[in-house]
């Protein structure tokens, strides 16, 4: 196969940038959508033939939708005793159903609408002037209630006592009467309990839809993953993102001054060395068991990778880890690490000196090769390599020194 045809195989595409964030595209503690996703479950459970499983998720949500009719039934019975301002009615209602299931009365949203009724029943009282009986009311409801209503709207509500009329207090000038008030009241009722929010019954849904669902899912991965290969490729799991494992296998850029090729490695995950940047230059030979062999013979897997380039003497200037040499006697090599060396030594020519630099002392390389844990490269092993240790004493404390700065 042809660069060319190798290059068409795959298509390297920026990443896709959303403002949408996929939690916002719907509240998943919907009770419709919570409803949706069981009819999906179920769906999938019968065409697969797991009967007993679907018909127990059915019965048990049956219970649920029983259940819900009990409760709007009585948030109805409720807001039509509002109305009617039969207030005995209203209390008698909620303290037997306090704990209601959508809201409970003792939450903060169910307080405040209990405050929010006490209220209206007191400001009726004022509006009727009936003082005495307000008052009365004011220090056994209203008084519990002060840290719902806020200590200034209870001073307002205080001062209604020596007021004629609700609308002298600035607090409550946009009462609009006894009527317009228990209204929206009824309607403040509905809002808290989600009472327009009607269940759907018998809906058709259509044939394979958790399949198709995760089909459209699986595939929106894929065309926005980093590299399209013609043939679509087949996902193996459902329990992780999709991630196209292709390395490029083609030049993307020629540098100047450099007439060997060289390809860039997608690091974006750390998926070849976690302490290095997202994208890595390598010689255009290496295939990805190379660098996977390279990188695992190198401490931390910091494979030597390109980092500076002499536009005029073609020079490379490579950074790695020490290598994992094991114990002096026993010894290891690896012939993928040579290999990417050697690459670097022979660019500018295989007549020009090649050097290793290590920013330890020889004692500390040799102690590290004594104990298994490293060393460094040999001469027996790099042909031509000219090794300079930098003698730095404790690479470390050199490190924190710049982050101190």
């Amino acid at each position: 196969m042809s660069t060319q045809d190798e290059w068409s195989s795959f298509k390297l595409v920026d990443k896709h940038v959303t403002s949408i964030a996929p939690e916002a595209t719907f509240d998943a503690k919907s009770e419709e959508i919570k409803e949706d996703i069981l009819r999906l479950i179920v769906q999938y459970l019968q065409n697969e033939g797991y009967t007993s499983a679907s018909a127990t998720i059915l019965d048990e949500a049956n219970v649920k939708i029983m259940e819900k009719h009990q409760e709007r039934e009585m948030v109805r019975k409720i807001s039509k005793s509002i109305k009617e301002g039969d207030w005995d009615l209203v209390a008698k209602m909620i303290h037997k159903n306090s704990n209601l299931r959508k809201v409970k009365f003792h939450s903060q949203q169910g307080l405040g609408f209990l405050y929010a009724v006490c209220k209206e029943e007191y400001l009726e009282l004022i509006d009727r002037q009936e003082y005495q009986k307000a008052f009365t009311y004011l220090t056994t409801h209203l008084k519990p209630m002060e840290k719902v209503s806020g200590r200034q709207e209870f001073k307002d509500l205080c001062y209604l006592l020596t007021c004629k009329s609700i609308t002298e207090v600035e607090s409550f000038r946009d009462w609009e009467g006894v009527v317009k008030s228990r209204e929206k009241l009824a309607e403040q009722l509905k809002a808290t309990f989600e009472l327009d929010a009607v269940p759907t019954e018998n809906v058709n849904i259509p044939d394979n839809r958790l399949v198709n669902l995760l089909h459209q899912s699986v595939a929106y991965q894929m065309e926005f993953s980093r590299y399209h290969p013609k043939t679509v490729p087949k996902v193996s799991t459902l329990l992780r993102d999709f991630e196209c494992q292709v390395l490029p296998n083609a030049v993307k850029t020629t540098f100047v001054g450099h007439s060997q090729n060289v390809k860039w490695i997608d690091n974006d995950n750390g998926d070849v060395c976690d302490s290095y940047p997202p994208t890595l230059v390598v010689p255009a030979s290496l295939s990805q068991s190379s660098i996977e062999s390279a990188a695992g013979f190198r401490a931390k897997g910091r494979l030597p990778v390109v980092t500076w380039l002499h536009p005029v003497h073609k020079s490379i200037l490579a950074r790695s880890s020490q290598p994992l040499l094991g114990r002096l006697l026993s010894g290891a090599s690896c012939n993928m690490d040579e290999g990417i060396v050697n690459c670097y030594r022979q660019r500018p020519g295989p007549s020009k000196p090649f050097y290793i630099f290590d920013a330890r002392k020889s004692k500390a390389a040799a102690g590290n090769r004594l104990m298994g844990k490293g060393g460094v490269e040999t001469s027996e092993n790099y042909e031509g390599a000219i090794i300079y240790h930098l003698n730095i004493a404790n690479m470390y404390k050199m490190q924190a020194s710049y982050q101190e700065k």
